[in-house]
């Protein structure tokens, strides 16, 4: 596959550059269940959607973004939301690379157990998790509902 080395500038309020973090990442190809999920829910929202619409809007969404968001946690970790392969569109877990003074510590799935973030390749979908204090906040928009979790 292929691979590309993301680079992610850390600054200071000065807009200083004070560290940079490189990893390397795959570029992942949205697998079919993944696809016709996203074309089925496509079709709910937009019933008059046409077959010439829906080819162009495969083609367009074949490859997903390695870096969906970053997020900083109380400890000035960064947890680095990354794209993954799923085989299964009922998986909701997202996941996440976490970097402490810019060296890489682990990588983890979460489930939050909401659909709002997942959107498998659209990143202006994400940004609905907010780490605040020990906290971190869930949104979820369709059901209305704020999830509040403590780690």
């Amino acid at each position: 596959g292929d691979f590309f080395d993301y680079r992610i500038e850390v600054r200071d309020l000065q807009n200083k550059l004070t560290r940079v973090i490189r990893k390397k990442h795959t570029r992942l190809k949205i697998a079919d269940k993944e696809i016709e999920f996203l074309i089925n829910e496509l079709k709910k929202e937009f019933p008059d959607i046409t077959e010439e619409e829906l080819k162009e809007y495969r083609t367009l969404n074949g490859f997903k973004p390695a870096i969906r968001w970053i997020y900083t946690d109380k400890n000035d970790r960064l947890w680095v939301e990354e794209s993954r392969t799923i085989e299964d569109p009922d998986d909701t877990r997202l996941k996440f690379s976490i970097f402490e003074n810019g060296i890489y510590l682990n990588s983890i799935l979460l489930d939050f157990g909401t659909r709002e973030n997942i959107n498998f390749y659209d990143v202006s979908s994400a940004g609905s998790i907010r780490f605040i204090g020990e906290k971190i906040y869930v949104l979820d928009k369709n059901e209305n509902r704020l999830t509040v979790y403590v780690y």
